[in-house]
């Protein structure tokens, strides 16, 4: 109240009375006439009724006083002193306070003035919450403390579907604001802009708030002073027919809130608050199935990322489907109060902020990695089904869009995303109730030819099995091609040649390849574009030829529909075509798989110094034992670099690999690759390795201008999983039933620090990449797609071994 006055108030949760002391120090010398002329004070506002005063008392100081210092103890003021106390004080009667007889009555704010308030002072106050707030709490609880609020809100959770309940738990300000409503994150003074608009931001800063009990903090200012964030909650929710009954009941419990003593209203905002994010989220993970259901806490905090990163933004819609798809099909829905219509079909963050809507949203790549641990693990099989047969519409080139830009935009600069989404495909068949009908689905084709023009939906309609044909079919032919509008307006930071593209399967081998030294066409796609630096337009890592984990994706998926074959799911076991020069060729799956199998061993591994191999340049190891990252790269020296691709390989075609190879190089990328959160994207002993990201370095080095270093040692966190999963299955064939168990061990160790992680972030999710040794980094995204699902995967994984042990 000021630098010598403090006011404490305890409130009795049971009866709902308070007690307010107010007491006044000395902090400083008080003037000689201090008890005769006391400091004013300014008056006290409380809320409630006033039942009166506990007690008050006065310590006096009568005649001199002196103090003597002792070295060993602590010593007060010697001297006399008379002490007034009186308990049950009436306002008449009280030496320190007054307040007026209508004051004492209202059911409001009440001003107390302190006539007489020395240093030495104590009062304590009971006030209670009067007869309107009484009865508002009585409805609170009758909301709130029994099963019937959690049956209410449990009944409007089952109709949510997962755009909804991205509205309601998650939605960040880009996305908020991509509606066109003007809204955007709530603004609490003096704390950093809100993560989210949903009921996940307002619960994690409640959390702490409960934590370190901190009254004080800007929410619970913010609370006092006024209705906003309760309006603010409740009113976004009132554009989409979905959740406007969520709205409703939140509506009826705040009215009664706001009834409430200012002083009461952040304690019942909590319980409010509280009970609908438990009901939702718990109502909401239970469709997940008992894994989540079931599972740890970390298990259903990281399935919560389904909701995290999918949902409808306008600016970033997926290519509408063929009218003529068999139902289930997503519905139209209409905005309240507007016109405008959209499909409730989601599309999947690559990561926010950074992610979030327009053209940087939709990313082929990142949408198949992340699709099945956000997806189909939580079989959320529909919303999966619809990302599939959009991006297959999208077709071009035999290859699936980097960037989706709604099809009309899209960049066909990604020779992996295809696999990825042949993957997805794969999984979705395999973990989905009749998951086998999906390659019979209706896929309306936007590019009916490579040079074609957009067509609209339904035009040109086939069966999603003809477009994975198509798409071998492409790779076999091989093909070369320049990017449409090619140039500035396409890529500021590629040169001329990096527009040209290709792609192709080695007959010799069974690998597909592609690439050249001016483009970056896997996820590591880093374009340099620091003049100053002389890296403009040079790709940090072109990974051209064959990427280890593009001939895993190709294996996998070539065996996978061999076998649907022989089910009778798919019409053919190989691919056909013509050269330029008129010759009939013939590659049959199994044949396909063959090859690869053959192959990949002598080509890929490098082993320690045991004789000489064609396929091996020692000159250029730096390490063994180690897979190459590519193998017939233009920039031969990049094959032999050691990177943690292998483990994506590793775990979609483990059988591809020497079970004594493969575990003894996890053992080295176990000592040499492993971050606390993520994966060294390049061996520390690399001359290129360069280990803390900043896109903002101005400097002239050629290794890190302008974040040119961004996979060359910085550790990105969704490989972990990919690793972690990768240890456990080669674990697993190992005969020595030890390394299993202490494999699992080792698995859960690293895993608790993700769980530590999301814990103290804001945003509830994994980070798309650390800097050295997990440090943070400021250009990474707070929580990134890929991140969060191959996490989860990881979880699943070990639940699913140690269940089978």
């Amino acid at each position: 109240m000021d630098p010598d006055t403090m006011a404490i108030t305890r409130h009795n949760p049971t009866d709902h009375s308070s007690y307010i002391c107010v007491l006044r120090n000395a902090f400083s010398q008080p003037g000689p006439d201090v008890f005769k002329n006391a400091p004013p004070l300014r008056p006290m506002e409380v809320e409630g009724t006033l039942e009166g005063i506990v007690m008050e008392s006065l310590l006096f100081i009568t005649g001199e006083s002196s103090y003597v210092e002792n070295p060993d103890f602590i010593t007060g003021l010697s001297g006399h002193y008379d002490l007034y106390f009186e308990r049950g004080v009436s306002f008449a009667k009280s030496r320190f306070v007054s307040v007026d007889d209508w004051t004492q009555k209202a059911f409001h704010k009440r001003k107390i003035n302190f006539k007489y308030f020395p240093p030495g002072s104590v009062i304590i106050l009971k006030t209670t919450i009067g007869f309107q707030p009484a009865m508002s709490l009585s409805k609170i609880n009758g909301s709130l403390q029994n099963n019937l609020a959690s049956t209410k809100i449990s009944e409007l959770s089952k109709n949510f579907t997962v755009a909804d309940l991205n509205r309601i738990l998650f939605r960040t300000n880009a996305e908020e604001q991509d509606d066109g409503l003007g809204g955007g994150v709530y603004h609490i003074d003096r704390i950093p802009p809100l993560p989210y608009c949903g009921l996940q931001s307002f619960q994690t800063l409640l959390e702490k708030i409960r934590i370190h009990n901190d009254l004080g903090h800007p929410l619970c200012e913010n609370l006092r002073a006024g209705n906003w964030m309760m309006d603010y909650i409740s009113g976004r929710l009132r554009y989409f027919e979905n959740t406007v009954a969520l709205a409703d009941w939140l509506d009826s419990v705040f009215a009664n809130v706001k009834e409430m003593p200012r002083y009461l209203i952040p304690q019942y905002f909590d319980i409010v608050i509280t009970k609908v994010f438990d009901t939702v989220t718990h109502e909401s993970l239970d469709r997940f199935g008992p894994v989540v259901s079931q599972g740890s806490a970390f298990t259903r905090l990281l399935a919560l990322g389904t909701y995290q990163f999918c949902g409808i933004v306008l600016s970033s819609k997926l290519p509408l489907l063929s009218p003529n798809l068999t139902p289930p099909v997503p519905p139209v829905v209409k905005r309240l109060g507007s016109e405008l219509q959209f499909s409730t079909a989601v599309s999947l963050s690559a990561g926010h902020e950074h992610f979030s809507v327009g053209w940087a949203r939709n990313w082929g790549r990142d949408t198949f990695i992340a699709l099945r641990g956000l997806l189909l693990l939580t079989r959320q099989f529909q919303d999966a089904r619809f990302i599939i047969l959009s991006y297959a519409g999208c077709l071009r080139h035999g290859l699936i869009p980097n960037l989706l830009s709604e099809g009309t935009g899209a960049r066909y600069n990604a020779r992996d995303a295809v696999w990825f989404w042949l993957y997805s495909i794969q999984q979705y068949v395999a973990l989905a109730p009749d998951g086998q009908n999906i390659l019979k689905d209706t896929v309306s084709r936007m590019y009916k030819t490579d040079d074609a023009e957009a067509a609209t939906p339904g035009k040109f309609d086939e069966p999603l099995h003809a477009t994975i044909q198509e798409a071998l079919l492409k790779h076999c032919q091989g093909l070369n091609f320049r990017e449409r509008n090619a140039g500035w307006n396409l890529d500021r930071e590629m040169n001329w040649e990096g527009f040209n593209n290709s792609i192709g399967v080695d007959l010799a081998t069974g690998f597909v390849y592609g690439g050249n030294p001016n483009n970056c066409g896997t996820w590591m796609d880093k374009m340099g574009s620091s003049e100053q630096a002389g890296i403009k337009g040079k790709p940090a890592t072109p990974r051209d030829g064959s990427a280890i984990e593009i001939v895993a994706l190709c294996k996998s998926a070539v065996d996978w529909l061999s076998e649907m074959y022989r089910k009778g799911a798919y019409p053919t076991d190989r691919v056909a075509w013509k050269t330029s020069a008129g010759q009939e060729k013939v590659l049959k799956f199994d044949d396909w798989s063959k090859l690869i199998q053959q192959s990949f061993e002598p080509r890929f591994y490098v082993g320690p110094d045991d004789g000489k191999s064609e396929y091996i340049r020692r000159d250029l190891v730096n390490k063994t034992p180690i897979y190459k990252d590519t193998y017939g790269s233009f920039t031969f020296w990049a094959d032999y670099q050691f990177r943690p691709n292998i483990c994506i390989a590793m775990v979609v075609a483990p059988e591809m690999f020497n079970v004594k190879n493969a575990w003894s190089v996890l053992e080295v990328i176990q000592a040499r690759l492993v971050g606390p959160l993520g994966m060294r994207t390049l061996d520390a002993d690399d001359w290129a390795y360069d280990p803390n990201y900043d896109n903002n370095d101005q400097s002239s080095n050629p290794k890190r201008a302008h974040g040119y270093n961004y996979h060359q040692g910085p550790e990105w966190v969704w490989l972990m999983g990919y690793f972690l999963r990768a240890k456990l299955i080669f674990a697993k064939k190992q005969t020595d039933p030890h390394i299993m168990k202490n494999t699992s061990r080792y698995v859960r160790s690293v895993l608790s620090k993700h769980w530590s992680h999301m814990q103290r972030s804001d945003w509830k999710g994994l980070p798309e990449l650390t800097n050295l040794n997990g440090a943070h980094c400021t250009g990474s995204c707070e929580t990134q797609a890929w991140s969060m699902a191959s996490i989860f995967e990881a979880v699943h994984c070990l639940s699913e071994m140690s269940a089978d042990a």
